[in-house]
């Protein structure tokens, strides 16, 4: 499986004006239900075997709340 690597630009202008014209609460909270759903996803297509990998695959958040990170843990796993 080919790797892909993907780059936003304007994020820092983004997070700026959602800032004036947002309610911060309600943007951490759809940062958590988009990256909770990609989450879901990707252990539900992920292949299983033992059922290693399916389980490895979590969420974190960071930034306060404004960055989603989906990734697996397990070694053999594809990063």
């Amino acid at each position: 499986m080919a790797r892909r690597n993907v780059s936003l630009k304007g994020v820092s202008e983004l997070t700026m004006k959602l800032k004036s014209n947002a309610n911060m609460k309600d943007v951490k909270q759809i940062v958590k239900q988009n990256t909770a759903e990609l989450t879901q996803g990707a252990q539900r297509k992920a292949p299983v075997d033992t059922g290693n990998l399916r389980r490895s695959i979590t969420m974190d958040l960071s930034d306060g709340g404004l960055t989603g990170k989906v990734k697996p843990t397990a070694d053999y796993a594809p990063c």
